[in-house]
């Protein structure tokens, strides 16, 4: 599958051509006069035709590799807002790792909004009672309005 992002930001373009980093999709670029195309490595899955339903340890294992990323990307100069946590956009490598995409673009989404619409529609597909456990924890971010990126993912406690 391929992306196109209008207006890259070419800092980051090049900082993930030439940096491998654990838990973004292996993606090549190419420039198309003002936008940017994104090819995927095609050693990936999309996560939505690997699993038709989410239980707990899938749940952690997406929560664990978010942390991941909040505390490398910052190395690379490259934000947590640019992850897009759309479900669709989101993959597996062959080892079943979950690969997030990196949009190097302007307008990025604040994350704590992305991060809720990734809970949501994460949700609708989990187990009923996980369903529930999101649904609450939701909540409390919500109700948690100045909660930092790290806060917001500190309110779902897993082991790493």
């Amino acid at each position: 599958m391929d992306y196109l992002i209008k207006n890259p930001i070419n800092y980051e373009v090049k900082m993930l051509e030439k940096s491998k980093i654990d838990g973004l999709v292996p993606t090549s670029y190419v420039f198309v006069s003002d936008s940017l195309k994104m090819i995927l490595d095609e050693g990936v899955i999309s996560f939505k035709s690997a699993f038709d339903k989410v239980d707990d340890k899938l749940f952690a294992r997406f929560i664990i590799a978010i942390r991941a990323l909040s505390k490398s990307l910052p190395e690379y100069l490259l934000s947590l807002d640019k992850i897009s946590l759309i479900l669709d956009d989101i993959y597996l490598d062959r080892s079943g790792e979950i690969r997030f995409l990196y949009m190097p673009k302007a307008d990025a989404d604040d994350f704590k909004k992305s991060f809720l619409v990734f809970l949501d529609d994460l949700s609708k597909i989990a187990e009923p009672e996980l369903a529930l456990d999101i649904q609450y924890k939701m909540n409390l971010i919500i109700e948690g309005s100045e909660f930092s990126k790290e806060e917001v993912l500190d309110v779902f406690e897993v082991l790493e």
